[in-house]
């Protein structure tokens, strides 16, 4: 190869614009043995590069490489539907206690308030009043339940008869 053409190839390889072929015969001119003077100077650099390619890695490289890392602690994975589940939690907790905070604070009443229609002023008196209406309805309920009862002795009897 002629002196022109490896000027040539060489600016393109330092500018960085040249193929892979014309490295290749870069290569080939360099690492053969008719380099001309001028171009000596470049001849180390591109035996380097085939001395590397040819170079291979010793059998327990992957063992030393591993050996010399760090540990690491693996990562904590945090799931979403598990912290927005803690955050609707605690938004009712939140909301309950807003609504049940004024009921707490509450005291209980001791005096009976008059009603609308002004019947009953006094505790005593509202607890007589109670106390006739539990017994109306008590004696309602027995009677139903008399009744009742009397039916099902009837619809017994009836049955029996038929059978």
């Amino acid at each position: 190869m002629d002196s022109n053409a490896i000027k040539i190839l060489l600016e393109k390889y330092w500018e960085g614009t040249t193929s892979l072929e014309e490295e290749t015969q870069l290569r080939i001119y360099f690492n053969g043995d008719q380099v001309a003077d001028e171009f000596k100077s470049f001849q180390p650099l591109f035996q380097f590069f085939q001395l590397e390619k040819e170079q291979e890695l010793p059998e327990d490289f992957t063992e030393r490489v591993v050996d010399n890392l760090p540990e690491q602690k693996p990562a904590r994975v945090y799931n979403l539907r598990w912290g927005m589940r803690i955050a609707a939690a605690i938004a009712l907790i939140i909301a309950l206690a807003f609504v049940i905070r004024p009921y707490l604070n509450e005291q209980p009443e001791t005096e009976i308030v008059a009603s609308e229609a002004g019947e009953i002023t006094d505790a005593e008196e509202a607890y007589e009043e109670l106390k006739m209406a539990l017994a109306l309805v008590s004696n309602k309920f027995s009677k139903g339940t008399d009744k009742a009862q009397t039916g099902i002795v009837s619809i017994r009897k009836a049955t029996k008869v038929i059978k």
